[in-house]
């Protein structure tokens, strides 16, 4: 019965440090309320990828409408006046906000 209960802890103990390790215990985090520069590439993207609703590469001011933040500066960040924010434009506005 011993040796089985030694089994239990050593189980536990294992399953705390993969948790812990799965989650990121112990890592460098951010400061709440920011998002850390290696990700905000990746959070531009998958914005930019929602925003553009009809996926013609580009957010037009109809489709940036639902992110009122990008939307209040969408004359500014449409640096080449086409009308529509490209994926770089986009993304300059995205990292501002964030």
């Amino acid at each position: 019965m011993q040796a089985n209960s030694l089994s239990i802890r050593t189980r536990a103990a294992l399953m705390t440090a993969l948790t812990a390790a799965a989650f990121g215990v112990g890592a460098q985090t951010a400061t709440p309320g920011t998002t850390p520069p290696a990700d905000r590439g990746a959070g531009a993207d998958i914005a930019f990828v929602r925003a553009d609703v009809n996926k013609d590469g580009k957010v037009t001011k109809d489709e940036v409408t639902r992110l009122p933040a990008l939307s209040a500066k969408f004359t500014e960040l449409d640096t080449d006046k086409d009308g529509a924010l490209s994926k770089a434009e986009f993304s300059a506005g995205y990292a501002a906000k964030n």
